[in-house]
């Protein structure tokens, strides 16, 4: 799934530790490394975040074009 690859890739290229993310996204460590993992999602608001912190488009951070 790209989605997951790209989570840690992103994540990896910034140089952001799993606290950083997890802090800005207000949830623990264990639930975004279950999302590299693929073993559950984010939600749609949670995804926009994510997006706004890496300054990307959902669609960069999906893989979708």
């Amino acid at each position: 799934m790209d989605i997951v690859r790209n989570f840690k890739r992103f994540r990896l290229i910034k140089g952001r530790a799993v606290e950083d993310l997890a802090d800005y996204l207000g949830i623990d460590e264990k639930e975004y490394l279950s999302w590299e993992a693929g073993e559950s999602e984010p939600t749609i608001q949670q995804l926009h975040a994510l997006a706004r912190y890496y300054d990307c488009s959902t669609d960069l951070l999906m893989d979708l074009f």
